[in-house]
């Protein structure tokens, strides 16, 4: 369509979805999160006055507990100027890691003060709908039944900042 772009940075993300006064310290991973064989570009975020360490390899992601971010970004590996994922949260950030939930290879967070494992990832849906299958879940943890509750579809682009 004339006059339509595509986003194709961090910042035009930040630009479109905030937050506006973060400056980020980057780190771009290539990861095959469908299985297709076309990695996705995925970029892990810190605001650059907190100071962390970003991973520098994709096996960083799979060590227990995982890595900490304030947000990350997911593009596309079929269409790599798509954003398909971007989170950032400015209260607690993100413990996340790589791992396999009910059978999908995924970003995972289990959660902090809220009790909840959230999930991002492409899903194989049994009835092949969404067509596109980019997901983000929760599911809380009950404590009385020492189990996860069902899953939540949540927003594919949240961004979490204090007022």
């Amino acid at each position: 369509m004339p006059g339509c772009t595509t986003l194709v940075s961090v910042d035009d993300l930040q630009a479109v979805f905030g937050p506006r006064r973060v400056a980020f310290a980057e780190r771009e991973l290539a990861l095959d999160l469908n299985g297709d064989g076309k990695p996705e570009r995925v970029v892990l975020l810190a605001n650059k006055l907190r100071g962390y360490e970003l991973p520098r390899a994709v096996s960083e992601l799979s060590k227990r507990g995982g890595v900490c971010v304030d947000g990350f970004a997911v593009f596309d590996g079929v269409r790599p100027k798509v954003p398909v994922l971007y989170q950032y949260n400015e209260y607690d950030g993100w413990m996340v890691r790589l791992d396999t939930i009910d059978g999908q290879r995924v970003l995972v967070s289990d959660g902090g003060r809220d009790h909840a494992q959230h999930i991002w990832g492409w899903w194989r849906y049994a009835d092949t709908w969404p067509p596109d299958g980019w997901v983000a879940r929760d599911r809380a943890w009950n404590q009385g039944e020492q189990r996860f509750g069902p899953w939540i579809p949540v927003q594919r682009m949240n961004i979490i900042v204090g007022k």
